[in-house]
C-alpha cells in the first residue's frame, strides 16, 4: 500500500511540479512524504513484531497486542489515503475549466476516500 501511496503522491508532483514559489505545494508534498514513509516503517515493523521477535510467526492472545497495532495502522492509513485524495484540489482549482468539470474531477481523486 505504501508504494501505491508514494506513486500517486509521484504523479501529483510530476502533475505541478515543485517549484520555489509554491511553499503551500512543497510543505504539503514533504510532509505526506514523510507520513507515508513513518507509518510504512511503524507498521512493517509494529505488526512484523506484535508477538515478540523471539517467535514473531507464533500468535498467542497473551503475548501479542489484541488489535491496538492494527487500530493505529488502520486509522494513519485512512488519513493518508484522505490526504492524498485532497492534496489534488489545490492543484484542480487553479485549471482554467468550468466550475462543473473541476469539480468532478476531484469527486473522481476524492473517490479513493471511499
Amino acid at each position: 500500500m505504501s508504494l501505491a501511496k508514494l506513486s500517486v503522491l509521484q504523479l501529483q508532483r510530476r502533475l505541478c511540479g515543485i517549484q520555489p514559489s509554491s511553499r503551500y505545494i512543497k510543505i504539503m508534498y514533504w510532509g505526506l512524504l514523510g507520513t507515508i514513509v513513518i507509518w510504512t516503517l511503524f507498521s512493517t515493523f509494529g505488526l512484523a513484531f506484535q508477538c515478540g521477535a523471539d517467535s514473531p510467526h507464533a500468535y498467542r492472545s497473551e503475548r501479542c497486542s489484541n488489535g491496538s497495532v492494527w487500530y493505529a495502522v488502520t486509522a494513519v492509513n485512512a488519513i493518508t489515503d484522505a490526504a492524498l485524495a485532497f492534496s489534488f484540489s489545490p492543484i484542480i482549482l487553479r485549471l482554467s475549466a468550468k466550475t462543473r468539470t473541476k469539480v468532478k474531477i476531484m469527486m473522481l481523486l476524492g473517490g479513493r476516500t471511499v
